[in-house]
């Protein structure tokens, strides 16, 4: 990145300032809320150039140059592979649509396309639909808040030109519309994933499977629902078989710099399903500390370390609640389900980083939401006012 990078993003920084002062004048945020989000922006700048190379994430120029060539001639210009592609892979023709669905959303949005600053501008545009999102449909807490805008991968992959923040966006409006038991608002958001993510949309059709089972009562939305739900899994049937799993853990492998012929294959369904348990486990916790050899693993193992802290304080006021809740039963299989399946084929610590921030974003704003929720009904059925007791967890 040079000083004519830098230059070039002026109007776009002037214009990211304008909408983060009309969501957060429009939401009544404190001051301190507007310089957190400010230092986001920064990140920004902090990232590709200075915390490393832009090459480091190399399909940021992918979708720079997709964009770009979208606004100036209205066509795609599509070269290489993505980085989550095996790297034997040729560019399919699915792989090229990823780009072109992320182009095509990108090129909605209101900033000018200059370099892979200005992608990573338009993510952040995307962070700041989720925040507003989270207010419009009451999803707003103390600690949901504190999580939102202190989590470091969140802070992170929102700050540069990858799509995971689109990956974020329609994970997290889909699961909200799918436990309000809006269905059609959840299948067409999680249409996107099909392509953008699509072990991400086959993990969504397997939750919502699960969420027609542990839902109570049944209808033909859910009848319907299950039906092509069914339908999907078996057209995708290929991707999760016993060779499709070891295809994808050994070419990760190779990607990652590690000979293929060491990684231990699975030999059967029996193993499939064992080493996908096992898998939870490996997902949520890599590195662990006497696996770190850099400061960046470092900072990942702290994370993971403050991921745990929540999750147990969590529990324990779930525990204190001492009741049996359908959505967050629905949040803790969603989220093992796709611990275990990435689990499997990931051994790279960045990589397991950047694909699992984007559940862990999704579990928790939920969960301390939904326990917000059962705190304030068990106030109300006592007598008190929710609002003028407070909501301790």
């Amino acid at each position: 990145m040079n000083a004519e990078d830098y230059f070039l993003e002026i109007p776009n920084i002037i214009l990211l300032l304008f909408y983060t002062i009309c969501i957060l004048s429009y939401t009544k945020q404190k001051k301190i809320v507007f310089f957190i989000f400010l230092g986001h922006i920064l990140l920004i700048f902090l990232t590709n150039g200075l915390l490393f190379d832009p090459g480091y994430m190399s399909d940021q120029g992918e979708y720079l140059r997709s964009v770009q060539s979208l606004r100036d001639n209205f066509e795609f210009n599509y070269e290489g592979t993505p980085m989550d592609m095996p790297s034997e892979a040729i560019v399919t023709p699915l792989s090229a649509l990823k780009t072109q669905l992320a182009a095509m959303i990108y090129y909605l949005v209101p900033l000018m396309c200059n370099s892979v600053f200005s992608v990573a501008g338009m993510n952040y545009v995307f962070y700041m639909m989720i925040f507003f999102f989270m207010y419009k449909k009451n999803l707003i807490n103390q600690q949901g808040m504190y999580f939102f805008l202190f989590y470091p991968s969140l802070a992170l992959y929102s700050a540069v030109g990858l799509r995971d923040t689109l990956i974020l966006f329609f994970m997290f409006t889909s699961v909200y519309y799918l436990i309000n038991n809006r269905y059609v608002p959840a299948m067409v958001l999680s249409s996107a994933l099909f392509v953008l993510k699509v072990q991400n949309y086959l993990i969504f059709l397997i939750s919502l499977l699960l969420w027609v089972v542990i839902d109570k009562g049944i209808n033909p939305k859910k009848i319907l629902l299950l039906i092509l739900s069914v339908i999907f899994l078996v057209l995708l049937g290929d991707n999760i078989s016993v060779d499709k799993v070891n295809f994808y853990r050994m070419a990760f492998a190779a990607e990652n710099g590690l000979d293929p012929l060491d990684i231990d294959l699975i030999t059967g369904n029996g193993d499939l399903l064992l080493k996908g348990f096992q898998g939870i486990g490996k997902f949520l916790l890599m590195p662990l500390p006497w696996e770190v050899r850099n400061a960046l693993q470092f900072i990942q193992t702290l994370e993971n370390i403050g991921i745990l802290a929540l999750l147990f304080y969590g529990m324990r006021a779930y525990r204190k609640l001492n009741v049996k809740d359908r959505v967050i039963r629905f949040l803790f299989a969603h989220v093992a389900i796709a611990f275990a399946v990435y689990g499997l084929v990931i051994s790279n610590y960045g990589t397991a980083a950047r694909y699992r921030y984007t559940y862990v974003t999704v579990f928790f704003i939920f969960f301390y939401h939904r326990l917000h929720q059962i705190r304030k009904q068990q106030l109300s059925q006592k007598g008190y006012d929710p609002s003028s007791v407070g909501i301790v967890i």
